[in-house]
């Protein structure tokens, strides 16, 4: 599955894609994808924790199988061992300031744009909190980034806003990129809601495993459904997705790989475009969409975890109702045998597994308002019902003589 799961990853890329990854376990696989198997050796994966390190920086301005170096401008003096490890904002303007005078800025010799820590010593500094990406749309729709028939959605700019009172070298190496990149490169990132992410979340694009930079701005639900959707796009990438053996009942599938799982939000990827699908109508698809990943994702090798709300909730949206339906009465049925079991344990052992319980109540209740919103009350209503008396039992253990409604 790490190989796959790193295919996967490279093959969410359109051509020639910068992809910025997190740590080791994210970064590894993706190597040996290009290296060995030759996967999508176009695509630069790009390690923003070895970011923070002048030989590694050196090495993405070289280039590496088909991928062109990064366009990094920063000479080796202004990111080797020991120097910008930090780099202090220092707001000279409240106003944005364009990222390429910002990189400029902070390459400039001149002591006006530097900060007197010391008689011997000058500090590079970010001087404004608000740095702006301009954005070509002529550019952005010859390269790719965005479709013609959605011109209209283009914003003209970015906006960064920067928080804390420094950045850490990889994240000044990434505005490099992104200043210097102007729109030619697709960007990605395997994830979002982290520094060097830069608060960029409402202009990413789900395209499988890795969100694409676009300049089109929307609307993110929480730290997990983020990132708009071209339906084309992600289907396309989502039909090339390889997860061998996680549907073999004689595999040993472990803790480690049934994590991996889960951090990569398998299937919630399906769930969420199969809800865009519906959304726009196409029904039967969107049921394939959820047939494939319960068929390559089936609940007999991987159990259930915190996405089958939403592929139930999808199932609702496009219209197979019935399955859905037992879909949730069967995942209620397992959190019922979960709680079953907590709740006849001694007082330790079931504050030891509040997690435990508790998530069996949030996904079991997720699904009772599906069932619910879409026209199975009477379901919705039962799975609630048994729901408040398996609350009940669990606050009479932890908090006897509670009073409760």
């Amino acid at each position: 599955l790490a190989r796959d799961v790193a295919a996967n990853y490279l093959n969410s890329c359109a051509k020639d894609a910068i992809l910025f990854t997190n740590g080791d376990n994210d970064t590894f696989p993706l190597w040996y994808a290009q290296e060995v198997e030759g996967v999508k050796t176009d695509v630069r994966v790009c390690n923003l924790m070895l970011l923070n390190t002048d030989w590694y920086i050196d090495q993405m301005k070289f280039k590496a199988n088909e991928s062109a170096p990064l366009p990094i401008t920063l000479p080796s003096k202004k990111y080797y061992d020991g120097v910008n490890n930090q780099v202090f904002i220092v707001e000279k303007t409240k106003d944005p300031v364009d990222i390429k005078t910002i990189i400029d800025w902070v390459n400039s010799d001149n002591k006006a744009t530097k900060v007197q820590a010391s008689p011997t010593e000058l500090l590079d500094i970010i001087p404004s909190r608000t740095i702006r990406i301009p954005v070509d749309a002529d550019k952005v729709i010859a390269s790719g980034t965005v479709r013609p028939e959605d011109r209209d959605k283009i914003v003209p700019y970015i906006d960064i806003k920067l928080k804390g009172n420094s950045i850490l070298k990889s994240t000044l190496i990434v505005l490099d990129i992104l200043a210097h990149n102007n729109w030619e490169r697709p960007i990605y990132y395997v994830s979002g809601y982290h520094p060097d992410a830069l608060g960029l979340e409402e202009y990413f694009q789900l395209e499988g495993l890795a969100y694409r930079l676009v300049p089109i701005k929307s609307s993110n639900k929480n730290i997990l459904d983020y990132g708009r959707i071209d339906s084309r796009v992600l289907y396309d990438n989502v039909r090339k997705f390889q997860w061998r053996g996680a549907n073999n009942p004689k595999v040993d599938i472990d803790y480690n790989h049934k994590r991996t799982i889960l951090v990569v939000r398998a299937r919630l990827v399906y769930a969420r475009l199969a809800k865009q699908l519906a959304a726009e109508g196409k029904y039967e698809t969107a049921v394939q969409v959820l047939d494939d990943c319960m068929k390559v994702l089936p609940l007999e090798t991987l159990s259930y975890d915190p996405y089958m709300p939403d592929v139930i909730e999808a199932y609702f949206e496009a219209g197979a109702i019935d399955k859905a339906t037992q879909m949730s009465k069967d995942l209620a049925s397992y959190y019922y045998s979960h709680l079953d079991y907590y709740l006849k344990q001694d007082k330790y052992i079931v504050r030891s597994a509040d997690y435990e319980i508790e998530t069996a109540f949030t996904y079991t209740s997720k699904v009772a308002d599906s069932c619910t919103n879409f026209g199975k009350k009477d379901v919705g209503e039962e799975i609630t019902k048994n729901l408040d008396g398996y609350y009940h039992k669990y606050v009479s253990i932890v908090q006897p003589g509670t009073k409760q409604p």
